[in-house]
Order: structure tokens, then C-alpha cells, then sequence
């Protein structure tokens, strides 16, 4: 009989050495996704500050147009300043190039010039674009 209790015993505690575990167990699953869960909220919220930085600029405010009614999106805050310093032939010349993705023999019969002036402006844009980084460099304004 002496050994028939202290089986109970022993079952008693296993049941609450079991319990006890399971407990622990429960509470460090639950420690562990709060502090998940602090973790993902406090990197949205650093990277949320990030968004808010220097200066709030959305990529609508980087739209180019010509005078024609050719638009393009500019992805580069230089690339967008340098070509609102350029003349509006000069702009479609490229808009039509490299955001319509026309040949030079449709761009010179849609602006009705030839072939060679398409080239001629073409490379003109791209030597004030050059000039404009180039300067903005100089300058230290914002880099590149």
C-alpha cells in the first residue's frame, strides 16, 4: 500500500511538472510574439521617420511636359531639373526617344524637321543635361 501512494504521488507531480512546463512553454511562445510584434511595429515606425525626411516629394511633383502635350515620369530629382531648364523642342525630342520609344525618322516626321536636326537636338539636350549634373557636382547641391 505504501507503494501504491507514493505511485500517486509520483503521477501527481508528474501531472504538475507537466503542467508547469506546458505553462512556461505557453508564456515564452507569448513573450516571444510580443516582442515580435514590438519589433515589426518599431521598424515601421523607424522606417515610416524614414519616409518623412528631407523633404516630401511624390513621384507626380517629377512629371516633364512639352508645349505638344508629351509627358514622361522622371524617376532622378536632377534628371527632372535639368530638363525643366531645356527648351521644349529639346524636351520632346527626348520624351518622344525614350519614354514613347519612337525612331528618329518617326520623331523627325511628327515634328516635321529631318532626320539630322532630330540628331543634332538630341545630342544638344544630352550636352546641357551632362553640363547641369556637372554643375549641380560642383556645387555640392544634393549630389547626384
Amino acid at each position: 500500500m505504501l507503494n501504491s501512494s507514493y505511485d500517486g504521488e509520483i503521477e501527481q507531480w508528474d501531472m504538475i511538472d507537466k503542467y508547469s512546463m506546458n505553462v512556461i512553454y505557453t508564456a515564452s511562445v507569448d513573450i516571444r510574439r510580443r516582442m515580435s510584434a514590438k519589433k515589426r511595429s518599431f521598424d515601421f515606425v523607424e522606417f515610416d521617420t524614414d519616409l518623412v525626411g528631407e523633404q516630401d516629394i511624390y513621384p507626380s511633383e517629377y512629371v516633364i511636359s512639352d508645349n505638344s502635350g508629351h509627358c514622361c515620369n522622371v524617376k532622378n530629382e536632377w534628371l527632372y531639373e535639368a530638363m525643366l531648364c531645356l527648351d521644349d523642342k529639346l524636351k520632346e525630342v527626348l520624351i518622344l526617344k525614350y519614354w514613347y520609344l519612337l525612331s528618329r525618322r518617326d520623331i523627325a516626321k511628327i515634328l516635321n524637321v529631318s532626320e539630322k536636326t532630330i540628331t543634332n537636338w538630341k545630342n544638344k539636350a544630352f550636352k546641357l543635361i551632362k553640363n547641369y549634373k556637372e554643375r549641380r557636382l560642383e556645387c555640392d547641391i544634393r549630389g547626384p
